[in-house]
């Protein structure tokens, strides 16, 4: 793990980075990177890991032996989200990340899963007794089969979804 922090008289810069390898070729990256000056926030994050099919067995006895394959997976993953505050008690926030999945149950015909989500949310403190907040969020996952033979991806499923929400707070 490494981590480095600089803080001057305007910003402060924070880096995380970490790495792991483990049994069955498995390797995990990572890394954080953030900055922040006085109103604003900034903070980015990313993660890859890969690891190897493995075999494994329930019992030495030929008989009731079970035998399983733990199926290898990449994985790689992206946020980021950035935040600004004001004096006036207001503050927006707005989010982004990815999320990509590769999982090769079949030779050459490898499962592929993704998810991208975003919002934006702004937040308002009127008063003391008067709070109100706007939110929007997108979010879309997809499945699908990539056919290296033919250079085809092929989506089977996929799901989008839109939110809003509004809320207002009086004590």
């Amino acid at each position: 793990m490494l981590r480095f922090e600089r803080f001057n008289t305007f910003y402060i810069f924070n880096l995380h980075l970490d790495a792991r390898w483990g049994r069955h070729n498995s390797q995990r990256y990572g890394g954080i990177f953030s900055m922040y000056r006085n109103h604003w926030s900034n903070t980015l994050s990313t993660n890859f890991s890969d690891m190897d099919n493995y075999k494994v067995n329930s019992n030495a006895n030929p008989v009731t032996r079970v035998f399983s394959e733990i199926y290898s997976n990449r994985v790689v993953s992206v946020k980021d989200k950035f935040t600004l505050r004001s004096t006036d008690g207001l503050k927006v926030s707005a989010h982004a990340s990815y999320y990509f999945r590769q999982v090769p149950r079949v030779t050459n015909e490898p499962e592929r899963y993704r998810d991208f989500s975003a919002g934006i949310k702004g937040e308002w403190t009127i008063t003391d007794n008067d709070y109100v907040e706007l939110a929007y969020a997108f979010d879309q996952y997809d499945k699908s089969t990539l056919q290296r033979s033919q250079n085809l991806d092929i989506r089977s499923y996929s799901n989008v979804q839109n939110s809003v929400r509004a809320l207002y707070n009086h004590t």
